[in-house]
């Protein structure tokens, strides 16, 4: 019979006691196409990379409004700031050519929020959703 305290037992036992660590890490962009592969409903999205992929995502992902999302491995995007000064990592827009340069604005640039460094974290996918729906 287990008559031991919690406090004997992590004197005994610290290595059960220590913080998980993460040894799987991915971006939502990721999952969705993970849940998307199983057949789960996901918002439409494309994924920009370089900046030549902004036109072909402008030309061709017709949605009645965007989501545009900085792909980084930490919360707060939305309220984090660019290296530029741009602020936010999520933002709506209707009109293609203003998501257009906010994705210019974000790819290639370094994103703070309160999750990251101080120096931010280095945007390289930029996710382009469809706008909100109902799943």
């Amino acid at each position: 019979m287990w008559s031991i305290s919690s406090t004997r037992l992590r004197a005994r036992m610290p290595d059960l006691i220590r913080v998980s660590k993460r040894l799987l890490n991915l971006q939502e962009y990721q999952c969705k196409k993970l849940m998307s592969d199983y057949d789960v409903n996901v918002q439409r999205f494309m994924m920009v990379r370089k900046p030549a992929d902004i036109d072909v995502v402008k030309n061709t992902f017709k949605v009645r409004e965007f989501v545009i999302k900085a792909q980084i491995l930490a919360g707060g995007r939305g309220k984090g700031v660019f290296r530029n000064g741009f602020k936010g990592g999520v933002h709506l827009t209707k009109d293609p050519n203003v998501m257009a340069d906010i994705t210019q604005k974000m790819l290639g640039n370094y994103l703070k929020t309160k999750q990251t460094p101080e120096n931010g974290v280095l945007v390289n996918n930029v996710s382009l959703a469809n706008g909100p729906m109902n799943i």
